[in-house]
């Protein structure tokens, strides 16, 4: 699991919002992120082509979007390393645990 360096219940609260609607995620001819909940799901619905568009050897935008908006470094810096969406989901799932559980939020 996802949990070092610790962070604090304020930090996980924070990484747990949804961002600014100027800060959406916009997958590719699909649907929009507002937050870290909504990127599981959003990943399961898209095809392997359109996250291969997002996530390949030349960039990662959904760690780009995770560091940078939402604020969580930690997950951006495992994403970085990860090119399967399988994999992407898991980790994502993974650290949607530990913060929920940090922050008590269901």
């Amino acid at each position: 699991m996802i949990q070092l360096p610790r962070i604090s219940i304020e930090e996980a609260k924070k990484i747990l919002e949804e961002v600014d609607s100027n800060q959406y995620f916009w997958i590719n001819n699909g649907p929009i992120v507002k937050s870290l909940f909504d990127l599981p799901e959003v990943l399961r619905f898209i095809d392997d082509n359109t996250f291969k568009y997002h996530v390949n050897d030349r960039k990662n935008d959904l760690a780009e979007w995770i560091e940078e908006t939402v604020g969580d470094c930690t997950l951006a810096k495992v994403l970085k390393r990860i090119k399967t969406k399988g994999t992407t989901i898991n980790k994502v799932n993974q650290r949607l645990a530990y913060l929920k559980k940090l922050a008590k939020v269901r």
